[in-house]
């Protein structure tokens, strides 16, 4: 029995030894595996990484290359129209270029015909100065004198005709009277018809001095009128001057504002094209999200959206997925595989509003959807997680949320860990009663379950959502871009409209002005002509005025005479010194009819010397003024 004991316990030995080798052998091999697996397994995650960043390239490009393309078309489109203005442009300016050349050639002509026509302006002006002076100070006093000496020489001899006349009616009234009487009362009333003919003669020169006095005042104030209209068109032209250089730096300033415009419509095109590929990539990442839930739920959110924003219901916090962010993408697997289709679980304060929800969805059938009233959830104050380095609690190591829904948070995520391995996942998950997952998904649930496997991260709920919210945000931005842009474009032809309306009354200023300059002009020269008619006829008044005196004279000395004869003796012969007196006037008669045929030969001659000077004033030098200075 000690040899067999012996014996069996030596045999036990060899099997133990036996039977640790091959342990230890299996150990290794299964270790060997493990490696290869997991390196196969990272390998085979790289590969599916790779062919995500490649798919998601892939999709980048594409919209890019839309984007590029829809780019390329408007500027081809714009293209066109720049080669089509540039075609107008060039060949505007090739004729402003001709233009340009005949203008400096013209310009250049036009400036030795200006110095030329200066010169002969101001040896015009010479010309005119001398002759107005020599008319002034030679010629219109020669004139007057001639004309005064004719008009003296002419009262002398006519005051002698009257005198042989008296003389010979003295005579004549001696053998037609019988008596001194009859002879006195027959002069007497000649002397009352002169003396009627003088006072009317003197009334007729009083109303003509009075009419000369008043053609002169006429004259003065129209010639004042005359300045003061040249005065008013020189200031219309400086304001017509003004208006011209006001036009010119509107039609500027409108033409820089009509510039700015065109390129806010290019830059309101582009923010359209960007917004319409953004438009698209919300809807694209939207479907996305909405494949990633059933569809009772996804029409349940979209028919909430609509009614919460629609009836202003309170107390709405929409999806838990709506509610946290994550700390770092890393976990983003960890925590959409822990969390599951809860994502999609709707937030409300209390059951009454979930209950108003869920009848508005019922009446309408419009979907279902899970409700978390927060009244009604039940979780603990504090959860007691592991304290070690292997897990961690998903809750407040993975995602951050709004402290308002922590309850529904902590239902969700309060009893979650983030684990190692699934070695760890099954270790602390059965000693804590909880479900922990890996960073890879895979999950150990509380009741032993294992859930694992490949996950699709190019379905993910949350990088759909992302992409959904960073589409929306990038559609919200470029919208208001496009706002902003679109309300400085309407600023900007509100400006146009304005300096448009500027424009249009500048130039109703401008003709307005030119044509009151046009009727001004012709006004002037119709008053000068009539000025000028109502100085001649004035000159001619003038001139009336002595030969009328004289006459006057003429009619008292006349009747100086008959009364002298008044009261004398009747005598039908001559005395001897009535004789003599009319021998002496007929002397004196003749020798005064030689001196007015001389003097009437040097007024036509002073007369012809005058009006040859006025018409050179008048009909040449003024008028070759005028047209030198127009």
């Amino acid at each position: 029995l000690t040899a067999y004991q012996k014996v069996d316990r030596e045999r036990r030995a060899l099997e133990y030894t036996l039977y640790d080798k091959e342990l230890r052998r299996a150990r290794e091999a299964l270790d060997e595996l493990e490696h290869a697996r997991s390196d196969d397994a990272e390998a085979a995650s790289e590969l599916h990484e790779a062919a995500r960043s490649t798919v998601e390239t892939i999709a980048s490009v594409q919209r890019q290359m839309k984007q590029s393309t829809a780019q390329a078309n408007r500027a081809a489109t714009d293209l066109a129209s720049l080669e089509a203005e540039l075609t107008a442009a060039v060949t505007r300016r090739a004729q402003l270029q001709l233009e340009v050349g005949e203008l400096k050639s013209q310009a250049g002509a036009d400036a030795d015909t200006q110095k030329k026509t200066e010169a002969q302006l101001k040896k015009v002006d010479k010309d005119i100065e001398t002759a107005k002076a020599k008319l002034k100070d030679v010629v219109q006093p020669n004139f007057e004198a001639a004309k005064k000496t004719l008009s003296e020489v002419t009262a002398q001899k006519d005051n002698t005709f009257e005198q042989i006349k008296g003389i010979y009616a003295k005579q004549g009234r001696g053998t037609e009277f019988t008596t001194e009487k009859e002879r006195d009362a027959y002069l007497k009333s000649t002397i009352k018809e002169i003396q009627a003919s003088v006072a009317e003669k003197e009334a007729m020169i009083s109303a003509q001095e009075d009419d000369l006095a008043a053609m002169r005042r006429q004259i003065d104030a129209e010639e004042s009128g005359l300045k003061e209209q040249e005065a008013d068109i020189a200031k219309k032209h400086g304001i017509l001057s003004k208006i011209t250089t006001q036009l010119l730096e509107k039609t500027s300033e409108r033409n820089q504002h009509a510039e700015d415009r065109r390129e806010r419509w290019r830059a309101i095109e582009d923010i359209g094209d960007k917004l319409a590929l953004e438009k698209e990539a919300q809807a694209r990442a939207d479907s996305d999200l909405r494949k990633a839930m059933p569809r009772a739920t996804a029409m349940g959110l979209d028919a909430l959206s609509d009614i919460v924003e629609k009836e202003g219901i309170k107390g709405y916090f929409g999806t838990i997925l709506e509610n946290f962010t994550l700390v770092d993408d890393k976990f983003r697997t960890a925590v959409e595989v822990s969390a599951g289709n809860a994502l999609f679980h709707v937030v409300v304060d209390n059951d009454e509003t979930a209950a108003k929800l869920m009848k508005k969805l019922e009446d309408k059938k419009l979907g279902r959807v899970t409700f978390m009233p927060l009244s009604r959830l039940r979780v603990p104050d504090k959860i007691n997680y592991p304290d070690s380095n292997d897990v961690v609690p998903i809750l407040t190591r993975c995602v951050k949320f709004n402290p308002a829904v922590k309850k529904a948070m902590t239902m969700i995520f309060g009893k979650k860990l983030l684990a190692k391995n699934v070695d760890a996942a099954s270790l602390w998950s059965k000693n804590f009663d909880m479900d922990a997952v890996t960073m890879d998904g895979d999950e150990v649930n509380a009741k032993g379950a294992l859930h694992g496997g490949f996950v699709d991260t190019s379905r993910s709920k949350l990088s759909a959502y992302a992409e959904a919210q960073k589409a929306k945000g990038n559609v919200e931005a470029l919208e208001k871009d496009q706002r902003d842009l679109q309300q400085k474009a309407t600023a900007v032809d509100q400006t146009i409209a304005n300096l448009m309306g500027e424009i249009q009354k500048l130039e109703a200023k401008k003709a307005n002005l030119q044509h009151i300059l046009e009727q001004s002009a012709k006004e002037q020269v119709s008053k000068k002509a009539a000025l000028e008619s109502r100085n001649e006829r004035t000159e001619t008044l003038a001139e009336s005025l002595p030969t009328m005196r004289l006459d006057v004279e003429g009619l008292q000395m006349q009747i100086t005479r008959l009364q002298d004869e008044v009261g004398t003796a009747l005598s039908a012969t001559l005395s001897t010194e009535e004789r003599a007196t009319l021998t002496e006037l007929h002397q004196k008669q003749k020798d005064l009819e030689t001196s007015v045929d001389g003097s009437t030969t040097d007024l036509e001659a002073k007369s012809a010397e005058r009006d040859k000077l006025q018409s050179l004033l008048r009909d040449n030098l003024s008028r070759l003024r005028s047209e030198l200075q127009a």
